[in-house]
């Protein structure tokens, strides 16, 4: 018996009831992007269980193909950005080294805690 977890490619639901063709949104595939955007943007995202295998919320919507696609899909900060654009790139940016995205990466840090602090969306 095959044990491991399937996932909806359209709305990423692990729940085994409905998938690909079969999900509810499967007519309109852009509404899961959209559900997940408008849930980024009132803050009400609800934290996704996971068992340490893959989960929901690592899979991209079909037309990411660029970084700025996914902060964007995920409603990300300019700070939390250029974290992950800074982790992505570590090291292969022409002209600086390592020790620059570690600096950038520690500088857009410091901002995220500062806006959790103050209580804004990070």
């Amino acid at each position: 018996m095959d044990t491991r977890m399937t996932y909806c490619s359209h709305c990423g639901a692990s729940d085994a009831s409905f998938h690909d063709e079969e999900c509810p949104r499967f007519q309109d595939p852009e509404a899961c992007d959209r559900d997940l955007f408008d849930s980024l943007l009132t803050g009400s995202v609800k934290p996704v269980k996971s068992d340490g295998g893959s989960s929901s919320y690592y899979f991209l919507p079909k037309w990411a193909t660029e970084l700025r696609h996914v902060i964007s899909y995920k409603g990300m900060s300019f700070a939390r950005g250029n974290i992950f654009k800074a982790c992505y790139r570590l090291g292969e940016k022409d002209g600086t080294d390592i020790k620059y995205d570690i600096n950038k990466m520690r500088l857009f840090l410091d901002d995220l805690e500062e806006m959790y602090e103050r209580g804004e969306r990070v």
